[in-house]
């Protein structure tokens, strides 16, 4: 499993490769059509809610995934942002 902002540290690598390869017109070009899949989730609900008593006493699930999913959403606005997407 790859941790989200080691995902999106990759998707910034492959941007820069593509702007030295194709130009920053048509990098940004492509990367704005481009479809992309995250993968995202299991390690955040399983190992930092279920394996960690304090989050458990601090947050009831909803509440957990609320914040879970708002950060989430917050990195890849961030990254989308960075990127000029």
């Amino acid at each position: 499993m790859i941790d989200l902002q080691t995902q999106l540290s990759h998707f910034e690598e492959v941007r820069i490769l593509l702007s030295e390869k194709l130009g920053e017109k048509k990098a940004k070009e492509l990367i704005s059509e481009a479809i992309y899949f995250f993968s995202i989730g299991s390690n955040d609900y399983m190992g930092g809610y279920l394996g960690n008593p304090k989050m458990q006493e601090s947050y009831n699930p909803e509440q957990y995934i609320r914040m879970v999913i708002g950060n989430l959403t917050q990195a890849i606005q961030v990254s989308l942002i960075s990127c000029n997407i």
